[in-house]
């Protein structure tokens, strides 16, 4: 049997070369062919050089009888965009590829995202539970578009047989993943009423379950094969194994500026993503375990692994956070990602009573009363009905801050420049220094301006 493994320079394609080429039990592989676009220092296997993207790739695949991808990009510096794009590319091409080559069978790698965290989700689910759609541009949202094509081959080439492997959420010792940085945060997020099951999947488990796969022939139930250590762990076990504590939120405040802050390209988690992170999303691998295999780490191996990996950074919702960014004060207990959460709950709190938007305070300069160290709401330069007149907003003097009157204009649609209210008085309005901004001619009178006599009817 001749296996090949894309992406056979780094990563789990690294393992699992590593584990073709140096079999352990009867069964081995006559040949191990790498796949990658550069080489790597691996003995005993053969080197094809492609692009996983390329058409090309399907001159490379001659005499395979099983091709594993494992080329995938799941970083989280990377643009959403460009991961989705480089993701559904990689995984057509080879489909594509491995049908016109005439390889009997093609295995893919998702991961147990795709079955959804919720409160309610029966710890465990089963291996054949149904896939739930997504189409965000997180990484739940790359492995459901990969899964789809996956189900589009199966039917486009009846000769093709594709299994798709899906992990737990991987740790490793040189893993960046949400997870990692989920662990690296100061206390750990959950959900105000729900319980979290946690289950992991050990890098050098998938790589072995991989090759078990690939070597005995395993396709699982509806061509689905879990990968995951056995059994899960409550909140409470990881958080003693852990020694860390965590703090608790409303889902509805969570997931709000989790969103809020993807939104504004702070945290490369999506809120979809972080409902992994408290919620249980424990799965059965009945696949592997009914044909022999099992997971050389258990839960609590493979989470000391997790914690080994920490690199002593802070990471808030996905975030890694620099030296200079993460704050933690005495009392804060639940650190820089409660002042995160706890700032959005400020700002919903102040819009929910009708407060002016935070955002919108200003602070006037001048001699008036505004300039007293005082911070008052920006009027709103809005017309007003009826063309020009006195800018709407202001009373008495003062900002009437509840009302959004049109910007005020002059009769010849010329925008009126807002300020502080002027204090002067009628007379000196009409008669002083600030009769040329208004453009009124000076009525007749004496010089100095007193006595100046009434202005009739006759006189407009």
């Amino acid at each position: 049997m001749v296996v090949a493994v894309t992406g056979a320079a780094s990563g789990v394609g690294r393992l699992l070369v590593q584990r073709l080429a140096a079999p352990e039990g009867s069964v081995s592989a006559r040949e191990v062919v790498a796949i990658d676009d550069e080489f790597a220092d691996l003995r005993g296997v053969t080197w094809r050089i492609a692009d996983v993207q390329d058409p090309g790739l399907v001159s490379r695949l001659h005499g395979i009888d099983v091709l594993v991808h494992t080329a995938d990009d799941r970083s989280l510096e990377t643009r959403p965009s460009a991961r989705r794009a480089h993701n559904i590319r990689a995984a057509q091409t080879v489909l594509t590829a491995a049908a016109a080559a005439g390889v009997p069978r093609v295995l893919l790698i998702t991961s147990t995202m795709v079955y959804g965290a919720a409160p309610d989700n029966p710890v465990p689910l089963p291996e054949n539970a149904t896939r739930v759609s997504d189409n965000s541009e997180g990484l739940m949202g790359d492995f459901a578009e990969v899964e789809e094509l996956a189900e589009r081959a199966r039917r486009a080439h009846p000769g093709l047989s594709v299994t798709v492997v899906r992990p737990a959420p991987l740790v490793g010792p040189e893993l960046d993943t949400l997870l990692s940085r989920h662990f690296s945060a100061p206390r750990l997020l959950t959900v105000k009423g729900h319980e979290q099951h946690w289950q992991f999947c050990h890098e050098d488990d998938l790589a072995s379950a991989l090759a078990f796969c690939a070597l005995h022939e395993v396709t699982g139930t509806d061509g689905v094969v879990a990968v995951a250590s056995e059994g899960s762990l409550t909140q409470g076990e990881v958080e003693e194994i852990a020694g860390m504590k965590h703090f608790e939120v409303p889902a509805n405040l969570a997931f709000g500026a989790v969103r809020r802050l993807h939104q504004a390209r702070i945290t490369p988690a999506a809120a979809g993503e972080i409902k992994f992170l408290v919620y249980p999303c424990v799965v059965d691998g009945v696949s592997l375990r009914q044909a022999g295999w099992k997971p050389a780490h258990d839960n609590e191996s493979a989470l000391a692994a997790l914690l080994k990996s920490k690199t002593g950074k802070h990471a808030i919702a996905g975030r890694s956070l620099g030296r200079k960014e993460v704050t933690i004060t005495a009392a804060g207990a639940a650190g820089a990602a409660a002042a995160a959460i706890g700032t959005a709950a400020a700002i919903r709190h102040l819009r929910k009573r009708g407060s002016p938007d935070p955002c919108r305070l200003i602070r006037f300069p001048g001699g008036s009363d505004h300039s007293r160290g005082r911070t008052r709401h920006a009027p709103v330069r809005r017309r007003g009905p009826g063309g020009g007149g006195r800018p709407q907003g202001w009373r008495h003097g003062r900002l009437h801050r509840d009302r959004a009157r049109p910007r005020p204009r002059t009769r010849r649609g010329r925008p009126l420049v807002l300020g502080p209210p002027d204090r002067r008085g009628a007379a000196a309005r009409r008669h002083g220094e600030g009769a040329e901004r208004h453009h009124r001619p000076r009525p007749p009178g004496r010089a100095d301006g007193r006595h100046a006599p009434r202005r009739g009817p006759g006189d407009r």
